[in-house]
């Protein structure tokens, strides 16, 4: 007896952690056949129930030295199998029905906080600059200008930048194909052709093709960024005197730029757009105001151009139905009072900073040319950009029907820039 006592006294204590599991697995099984008993067969429940007093028993042993790890685990492991068969979405590992389940819900979730409360929108264009941020670019002169890799990185991160570089075939200048009456110019060309976007979604671009000396290099940008605005920082606004003709491509802008072959003709990042939530709530419960970020459909706009239909445009709530505008450069006037409800009005008519005013000197505009007083019609808004030059919005299109408004853009959410935050 004193030997068999000694023998006993040998026996470890069961590891805490053992336990600690063990338990664990029970609580979940009782919980899992409470909840889900009317759902499971007699014979069902009786093995579910069997495992889990199996398990109970082994744990509530006052004597649990001389129970054995294995046998801990052995009752367990029958806790886990009855799981595995019948406890549905209380075992840990879901089979691809459960998955397919969670899945279809999250994407409903998602589809209604975006139809009803906050939808995800991207400034495609710099009509709202510089209050919001369309594409942007910014040009390396020299290889030595251009981001390292780890600032590459860095930049791709927090301002979503991609590098854009075309390389020389041959020596020689590098000419500009162009469009000009002797002073100023517009880049030619622009060809619309179809990519994919991050190697997967279709996406539209517009390929460029420049000269050196008389050998042809292409670009290739996304067709909403402004080409013609970086080769004129770049290469300057006026073409007077430096204009060259090449055999088969016509006129050209004789830059002034001389390259070697393998030097880079164009090196630049082009930075994303600001990226804003939208507030679908709002609006259900006022009215919009004038000054207003809105966002709005182009797919009833009477004067919209096709191209321009099945898009969301945000612009500046510039006057509601009953208003009447005017534009007095720079000033924007409703009710033959400077429009104030908006910071972008005052600056836009201050010209304070790079705000540069309003314009109606366009020959393409259908309302406020040239000072002309225009009246919004009831159940009507209309739209400005806060970058009136470069601004396609309701002084070309039209006034944008009630019907057509989206929400109120509320909040920068990306890139990480001063910008980032609320909404202006």
């Amino acid at each position: 007896m004193i030997e068999g006592l000694h023998q006993v006294s040998k026996k470890k204590k069961i590891p805490g952690k053992i336990l600690k599991e063990a338990k664990t697995w029970l609580s979940l099984a009782e919980k899992a056949l409470n909840y889900r008993k009317d759902l499971l067969t007699p014979e069902s429940i009786n093995g579910f129930s069997s495992a889990i007093e199996q398990l109970d028993e082994v744990l509530e042993n006052p004597e649990r030295r001389t129970v054995s790890p294995d046998e801990i685990t052995k009752a367990q492991n029958s806790v886990i199998e009855q799981l595995r068969q019948h406890g549905g979405n209380y075992y840990h590992t879901r089979n691809w029905t459960d998955n397919m389940e969670m899945f279809l819900v999250a994407i409903i979730v998602i589809i209604g906080i975006r139809t009803f409360f906050f939808q995800p929108f991207k400034i495609p264009t710099n009509s709202m600059y510089p209050t919001y941020n369309g594409m942007t670019y910014e040009f390396f002169e020299t290889a030595a200008d251009e981001p390292s890799t780890p600032e590459r990185i860095f930049r791709k991160v927090t301002l979503f930048t991609k590098h854009y570089s075309t390389e020389a075939p041959v020596d020689g200048e590098v000419l500009i194909p162009i469009a000009t009456d002797g002073h100023r110019y517009n880049v030619a060309g622009g060809r619309l052709v179809k990519g994919r976007k991050w190697g997967i979604l279709p996406a539209k671009f517009a390929q460029y093709t420049l000269y050196v000396d008389e050998s042809p290099v292409t670009i290739q940008v996304p067709d909403q960024f402004n080409f013609q605005s970086l080769v004129k920082d770049v290469f300057g606004d006026t073409a007077h005197q430096r204009i060259a003709y090449l055999k088969g491509v016509g006129a050209v802008l004789r830059t002034g730029r001389v390259v070697k072959k393998g030097e880079k003709v164009l090196s630049f990042d082009i930075l994303t757009g600001d990226q804003l939530f939208v507030d679908r709530i709002t609006y259900h419960f006022r009215a919009p105001r004038v000054g207003d970020p809105f966002v709005f459909s182009t797919d009833n706009i009477p004067g919209m151009e096709a191209d321009q239909r099945g898009k969301y445009y945000v612009k500046r709530l510039a006057g509601e139905g009953g208003d009447v505008l005017q534009i007095k450069e720079p000033v924007l006037y409703r009710n033959d009072q400077p429009a104030e409800e908006n910071d972008a009005f005052i600056c836009n008519a201050n010209q304070e900073g790079e705000y540069e005013g309003y314009t109606d000197e366009d020959s393409r505009m259908k309302y406020l040319y040239e000072g002309t007083p225009y009246k919004v019609p009831e159940d009507c808004y209309f739209a400005l950009g806060d970058n009136s030059d470069q601004s396609l919005d309701s002084r070309f299109w039209g006034p944008v029907p009630k019907t057509e408004v989206v929400g109120r853009a509320i909040l920068i959410y990306y890139p990480f820039t001063h910008r980032w935050g609320n909404a202006k």
